[in-house]
């Protein structure tokens, strides 16, 4: 048995080079066909508001720091030195500072009377200066009041009556912020005391004066001596 085996092997002499490619000839465009938006609206809107229970203003001077909104109450009492014959002037000057900061400056007290029968305007010019204390640095601090007191001593007021000596007295308070910031307050005017002066006050009742008695008559009745009486029937 005979075997045939080929010994020739085929070769293909041509390889294929292209390669198919597909290009589609249109493409595809998608479009929603609903458009959804979410608004967000609140359902409530809230609103604060304060209210404060208590303004306070601030009055300031062009170009200056000035607090002018004080308030001021001034007490005083006049009690005169019988030894010494002067009057002591006490007082007590009780500030509150409105303003919307602390504010300093200096403050100085004064004594000042008038010859009026009575009480003159603060401003009038016959209030004339008696006395003065010594200036002191003074802080006040916003919505505290602040109370000040001393005695004034050695206080001569002139005596006599109206026209001639002094009738009223007051004390001036005068606040020197510094920057020509410079204001002046006044206690209520009073009577003065001591010899030949309005005191006690005429609204003060008076007890009338009262009659003598007829002791006191006879015994300041004038009796001539006996001597007398004999010269006079021998004459």
């Amino acid at each position: 048995m005979v075997t045939n085996t080929p010994t020739r092997t085929f070769t293909p002499s041509n390889t294929p080079t292209n390669t198919p490619t597909f290009t589609p000839s249109n493409t595809p465009t998608f479009t929603p066909t609903a458009t959804f938006t979410r608004t967000n609206t609140p359902t409530a809107t809230f609103t604060r508001t304060s209210t404060p229970t208590a303004t306070v203003t601030r009055t300031n001077t062009p170009g200056t720091t000035c607090c002018s909104n004080l308030a001021v109450t001034i007490d005083t009492s006049c009690l005169y030195d019988n030894q010494n014959h002067w009057a002591n002037i006490s007082y007590a000057a009780q500030i509150t500072n409105n303003c919307t900061g602390p504010v300093s400056g200096t403050l100085q007290f004064f004594v000042d009377a008038t010859t009026m029968g009575s009480p003159p305007p603060p401003t009038d010019p016959s209030w004339t200066q008696r006395a003065s204390g010594t200036p002191f640095p003074a802080a006040l601090p916003t919505l505290t009041p602040q109370t000040f007191s001393d005695t004034i001593t050695g206080v001569i007021f002139p005596p006599g009556g109206p026209g001639v000596g002094d009738q009223f007295y007051r004390v001036r308070m005068v606040f020197n912020q510094g920057n020509g910031c410079i204001f002046t307050f006044y206690s209520p005017p009073d009577f003065v005391s001591g010899p030949n002066l309005q005191d006690p006050k005429p609204t003060d009742p008076v007890d009338p004066p009262k009659p003598k008695s007829s002791a006191s008559a006879q015994t300041a009745s004038f009796h001539l001596p006996d001597s007398f009486h004999l010269l006079s029937r021998h004459w």
